[in-house]
């Protein structure tokens, strides 16, 4: 059993043994679950892990803001439910923050696109004049309000959240993911420039904490929306 799955399974996850150990155990399990009655019981099981998983791992994120998503919630919508909670937390956190704009920081944020591997010339040529035209809106301001920190915020992640819709192509994904990548360099600025504000430092630690997650369900988006427990054990 992995030490990622010895995790899931202390915090109450139910997992399958062929998702706690995969190998050969998984092997069994799958050639079972092919088998009339056992199929049926194998996939059941194997649905009340996937629908644990997501709320035992996205609420271990949530800690350190001391929220939690509505139960029941799977996939995309339960990683938008804490997007939009640790969305809050960023609103609260900028009340009080501020930002010099400087070319660095901008630089970070044009440079996101090649950080994302598996991109094609054309995906990071659209993604970087994409993020252009978002972040040109403040070129010239030499410092940024909290409600202008926000406003810049907000509009990389709606955008992404755009791009990275269950029925996009490929390479809208893609460019999903690449905004994405712009908005996490933002908020580590963020961080780095208001280092003494405490509600900053929660939001960024659940942020953080979330970014694995949201890769996972990113790369599983094309099978409904969900992530499993072997695509979330695999990026933890």
């Amino acid at each position: 059993i992995t030490p990622a799955a010895e995790r899931l399974i202390k915090e109450g996850v139910p997992l399958t043994p062929g998702q706690a150990m995969g190998g050969l155990p998984k092997v069994v399990e799958s050639g079972l679950a092919a088998a009339p009655f056992m199929g049926r019981a194998i996939e059941e099981a194997s649905k009340r892990a996937t629908a644990k998983v997501n709320e035992v791992v996205v609420n271990s994120a949530l800690k350190p803001i001391g929220k939690q998503i509505k139960k029941g919630l799977t996939g995309t919508d339960a990683i938008r439910a804490a997007d939009e909670v640790i969305d809050n937390a960023y609103t609260l956190a900028t009340e009080s923050a501020s930002l010099s704009y400087t070319q660095p920081v901008i630089n970070a944020m044009k440079k996101a696109p090649k950080a994302i591997s598996g991109l094609t010339e054309r995906t990071v040529k659209e993604s970087s004049e994409i993020i252009d035209s978002i972040i040109g809106k403040y070129i010239g301001k030499k410092k940024l309000s909290g409600a202008e920190i926000k406003e810049l915020d907000s509009l990389l992640g709606q955008t992404s959240y755009q791009y990275l819709s269950p029925t996009g192509t490929v390479a809208e994904k893609n460019i999903g993911r690449a905004i994405s990548e712009a908005q996490s360099a933002f908020r580590a600025e963020m961080l780095k420039q208001n280092p003494r504000n405490k509600k900053l430092l929660d939001a960024h630690s659940a942020f953080r904490q979330m970014k694995p997650i949201k890769d996972a369900t990113n790369k599983a988006l094309a099978e409904a929306g969900e992530f499993t427990p072997a695509q979330l054990l695999s990026s933890m």
